[in-house]
């Protein structure tokens, strides 16, 4: 499993280099993210199934939600259909379409991997259908990362000086992968900004990350470190409506139908961006509202237009997101 932590370091920035003065703070966000198992996942038929032509004709629409367990690598899966509300063809529909998926990093002798995903059949002209980003269950790893800690009594890094000097700010996404509950994680860059000395930064915090009540599987884990100087220059994404995130879009995904009428609309989403690194996150605000999943999994794959020298500052930003009534039609 993955997630995501966010810390924050904020450093006064003094008229003379003499005087520089870090001052940090901590900040901290935690999102699980896709596991190494739905990233493998293989999928022929393509993300989701073609809609029945007697169900389209009757104008049968529904959400089908499917559990596939995995018990090894070239073997299909396991499909459960969760609830009978959706009609039978639409549900059959889908155990074909999903009895091709595999998972071929499952090793032998693992456990058994479960996976769930939401198939909305909307029998509009397109015949569209939209898919859920497959999840994986995560309640383990939730807990796992409540024991996170530091060793030592250094606390946060310190502001590297010569980064400070210059003035540089910026974000270090890293990927950090524990293996044992007493030892340093493996680390990976995903996401630097220009100057190595915030990453450097980064990179010695969380060598003195542990996790000691870690089980028996690595666990890996987004840890974004936000540095940014007092008083220095900002870069933010403004508040929006729907229509304009999709004009500013570089990239979405297409062949999709959704309707915000059925989703209790007016609403408002809180967007976390983080493309094109990593899923953008999507929270709800006012209520939890089940049809609005597949469109929030959809906002998850969108990547901005912006100049290049932003697109970095940007990364772990938050902007609210204004969704109408209305049909998304794409």
């Amino acid at each position: 499993m993955t997630a995501r932590h966010r810390m924050a370091f904020v450093a006064a920035l003094a008229a003379s280099a003499a005087c520089l003065l870090a001052a940090p703070t901590q900040a901290q966000e935690t999102m699980l993210a896709p596991s190494e198992f739905v990233a493998c996942l293989t999928r022929p038929g393509g993300i989701a199934p073609v809609y029945p032509p007697e169900a389209f004709d009757r104008r049968d629409g529904g959400t089908v939600r499917v559990e596939l367990e995995f018990s090894a690598p070239d073997s299909a899966p396991t499909v459960r259909i969760l609830g009978k509300d959706a009609f039978e063809s639409l549900r059959e529909a889908v155990r074909q379409h999903v009895m091709p998926f595999r998972l071929p990093c499952l090793p032998v002798g693992h456990a058994p991997v479960t996976i769930r995903q939401d198939y909305v059949f909307t029998p509009n002209d397109g015949r569209k259908v939209v898919a859920t980003a497959p999840q994986e269950p995560r309640d383990a790893s939730q807990r796992q990362l409540g024991c996170l800690k530091t060793i030592g009594d250094q606390g946060l890094s310190e502001y590297p000086k010569a980064a400070l000097r210059t003035a540089q700010q910026g974000v270090v996404l890293l990927a950090l992968t524990f293996e044992h509950p007493d030892r340093s994680p493996q680390i990976k860059v995903v996401a630097r900004p220009a100057s190595p000395h915030l990453v450097s930064s980064a990179r010695d915090f969380a060598s003195r990350l542990r996790m000691p009540c870690l089980k028996d599987s690595a666990l890996t884990i987004d840890f974004s470190y936000v540095f940014v100087i007092d008083g220095g220059d900002r870069v933010r994404l403004n508040d929006m409506a729907l229509a304009s995130l999709v004009r500013l879009a570089k990239s979405y995904p297409k062949g999709v139908y959704f309707d915000t009428r059925s989703m209790s609309c007016p609403f408002d989403l809180r967007i976390v961006y983080w493309q094109p690194h990593r899923r953008n996150a999507v929270l709800q605000l006012d209520k939890d509202v089940e049809s609005r999943r597949a469109f929030m999994d959809w906002l998850a794959e969108i990547e901005l237009q912006m100049p290049e020298k932003a697109r970095n500052p940007v990364l772990g930003g938050e902007f609210l997101l204004q969704v109408p009534c209305i049909v998304v039609d794409l």
